[in-house]
């Protein structure tokens, strides 16, 4: 005995649906709204918050794009992904460098992180000058406590040249006074007090794109969204390489220091003199 049909499951989703004539995304027309109006960066950021961004903040992004594009092979994710491409996949050598780039250390996913910083720091503190110890005393206790602050610190050179690009950019666009960009710069002179760390582009990034209204667990993708370009040009490259040095280590280079190899008995007998 049964208990009768069962309703199949249902999936909900505002991203998109295919027509005959033409195609929705996000409740938008892709031929009549979508089309000749939207810019590639736009689209990403529809992807991430569905919501549109006006031109002008495109531009913003376009500016993110470029100053994160250091497509350098010797460094990580890129260097992920030549190792992966190297065995003639395209598709799974991206899989592997959007993994590394999920990383807290590596990659664009640490803006995430440093734009909820921030946001904790706004919180706590109006931005007035008599305010201003009160934000200096809790990023003093957020250094005792976790001894360094995501979007600080830059790897073998006193400061991040794709930071100061931005901060260039945004001065000319006029973003330089807007209330997250200004919290950044007092934040990044308070920290460069008390630690002597100076900011990253991780931090940048999260301060331009609060400013845009982005949400800083939206901040993450986007942001990875923006940066697709580094890994394509790496995973293409790598694929047409498929090197072979990349996928095994010279054996002169390794050293095993583990057991000896174990031999069966009838190995043993086959061979005279080892028993």
């Amino acid at each position: 005995m049964t208990d009768g049909p069962k309703e199949s499951a249902s999936i909900l989703t505002r991203v998109g649906h295919a027509g005959w004539e033409d195609h929705r995304h996000f409740g938008c027309s892709v031929f009549s709204e979508l089309l000749g109006f939207e810019s590639y960066t736009g689209l990403m950021a529809l992807a991430v918050t569905g919501r549109r961004l006006p031109p002008e903040q495109c531009c913003v992004l376009d500016d993110i794009a470029c100053v994160l594009t250091v497509a350098d092979p010797r460094i990580w994710p890129p260097k992920a992904i030549r190792v992966a491409s190297s065995y003639g996949s395209l598709s799974s050598s991206l899989a592997v460098g959007c993994f590394f780039l999920e990383s807290r250390v590596l990659g664009p996913w640490t803006s995430g992180f440093a734009a909820k910083f921030l946001e904790d720091i706004a919180s706590e503190a109006v931005l007035a000058a008599g305010e201003i110890e009160r934000i200096r005393n809790s990023i003093a206790s957020v250094l005792n406590e976790r001894g360094r602050l995501i979007g600080f610190g830059v790897p073998f050179r006193r400061r991040d040249e794709r930071l100061e690009a931005l901060r260039r950019s945004i001065e000319l666009r006029g973003r330089h006074k807007l209330p997250y960009w200004q919290l950044f710069e007092i934040v990044a002179d308070i920290v460069g007090e008390l630690s002597g760390l100076a900011p990253n582009i991780g931090i940048g990034v999260a301060a331009a794109c609060l400013d845009l209204g982005f949400e800083p667990e939206e901040i993450s993708p986007l942001v990875i969204s923006l940066n697709l370009n580094v890994l394509i040009a790496n995973a293409v490259e790598g694929c047409n390489e498929e090197a072979a040095c990349l996928r095994r280590m010279p054996d002169a280079r390794i050293e095993y220091l583990g057991k000896r190899n174990r031999t069966s008995p009838r190995s043993n007998r086959s061979q005279p003199g080892r028993e």
